[in-house]
């Protein structure tokens, strides 16, 4: 077993963000930027010097951990410069994490020789390796006119980003917040082209002046990509297919108007959600004063609200989802590949919900089904083939545990399916021995 590997795989992503000065870190467009990106993966409360805050992430900590660096060329104690570059090395950082993010603030100038220079080259050329690629991504934000022209070696490779396309100065940071959180799962999804879909459920009689609005807000960022039925359903296309496909493709949010469980079709979509386990986030947009009981599986979704018309909330949940159940999903090939695990004995549920774990586990028992039929056409055999599979599964991991008056009914739920298998977490199986 590869220990240190294990470790690294409990920590699938680091964020860094980079300048040459410390100053570019701390002024208020620093600041912001900072403290926006923070809250994108960390949650919390922390206010922007420019009162921008309304516009940044807020929600649990996701478990990544961001560091600001400022590599000054002339450091006040050059023997620490010395061990934070050898600390700094892309190899020695990989060593600790499954991947590397790093937001560039270029200033300035700054010179192809200089320390910082230096530094973005050497992780460019590491990235841009053939036997690493999509373990390192890089975001160069040029802060003014000069840095958007200056050469520094292979870091050129990465498309840089001037400022002002981050659009008005009160949005800036918060579309940087959603832009790392973009870059960062697009890095984790192996496809650092690849634009995050947002699927937009809603019911035409009381949500479709609301749904256009979200479609065009998420439309002004270029990093993501609207599914909106109107729009992606062509003449002549299956239309019930692409509905299902895209739900299946997609972050999914939820418009949740008065009419919304009303219309089959929109009932649907959350429960294909809910089978396929996709990211999903639910906007309450109910005016009734009092609620039905429950009839939508809903529980273990976020839910915001809108009251002050900020749509960036909803994107923001709406990312921060997205990246949760991409980071579980990164642990867990990173754990199977450092402990050497059979992809049989792992089956993941990406929330601790008991309809999803049931779901999970029908499609498995489908899945082994189809299997068996591909591959002895023998029906009579099928049962024991499923039986065989079932019995192969060692461990049931969601990325939180249950709540704990959950737990029970979860944990007999897994054995009534799956004999031999325990219901964890990812840190439960990082040092099994295998």
């Amino acid at each position: 077993m590869n220990t240190e590997r294990a470790i690294a795989a409990l920590t699938p992503l680091k964020i860094l963000i980079v300048a040459e000065e410390k100053s570019t870190l701390t002024d208020d467009v620093g600041r912001s930027f900072v403290t926006a990106v923070q809250r994108a993966f960390q949650g919390g409360m922390t206010d922007a010097p420019d009162g921008s805050e309304k516009y940044y992430s807020f929600g649990d900590e996701l478990g990544v951990e961001v560091q600001t660096i400022a590599l000054e060329s002339k450091p006040k104690d050059s023997v620490e410069a010395a061990l934070a570059d050898e600390r700094l090395r892309p190899e020695r950082l990989l060593a600790t994490c499954g991947h590397i993010f790093v937001v560039a603030l270029l200033k300035g100038a700054p010179a192809e020789n200089s320390r910082f220079g230096k530094w973005l080259d050497s992780v460019a050329k590491y990235a841009l390796r053939p036997d690493q690629e999509n373990r390192i991504g890089m975001l160069p934000i040029a802060m003014d006119t000069q840095s958007e022209e200056v050469r520094l070696g292979q870091f050129n490779e990465f498309q840089r980003l001037p400022i002002n396309d981050l659009g008005e100065h009160a949005l800036r940071a918060g579309n940087l917040g959603l832009l790392t959180l973009q870059r960062a799962w697009s890095l984790l999804s192996d496809d650092a082209d690849g634009r995050m879909k947002l699927f937009i459920s809603h019911a035409k009689k009381d949500g479709a002046a609301i749904a256009l609005a979200m479609k065009a807000q998420i439309q002004s960022l270029r990093w993501l990509q609207p599914f909106y039925d109107a729009c992606d359903i062509l003449p002549g296309a299956p239309w019930r297919r692409v509905l299902k496909n895209g739900v299946r493709d997609s972050v999914i949010v939820v418009l949740r108007t008065d009419i919304y469980e009303q219309r089959p079709w929109c009932v649907q979509e959350i429960h294909w959600a809910e089978e396929f386990g996709c990211p999903s986030v639910v906007v309450d947009l109910r005016m009734a004063s009092t609620m039905p009981r429950e009839s939508l599986p809903v529980a273990g979704m976020v839910t915001v609200t809108i009251s002050d018309g900020n749509l960036m909330r909803i994107l923001n949940a709406a990312l921060r989802e997205a990246m949760r159940v991409q980071l579980f999903r990164r642990t867990i090939d990173l754990l199977q590949a450092a402990l050497k695990l059979d992809e049989d004995c792992v089956v993941t549920v990406p929330r601790p919900s008991v309809s999803t774990m049931g779901l999970v586990f029908e499609h498995f028992i489908q899945a082994q089904t189809e299997k068996a039929l591909r591959e002895d056409g023998a029906g009579a055999s099928n049962s024991d083939v499923v039986q065989k599979a079932c019995e192969r599964v060692l461990w049931v991991v969601t990325p939180e545990p249950f709540r704990e008056s959950l737990r029970a009914p979860a944990e007999r739920l897994v054995k009534s399916y799956f004999p031999n298998a325990s219901l964890v977490i990812p840190r439960d199986i990082s040092f099994v021995d295998v």
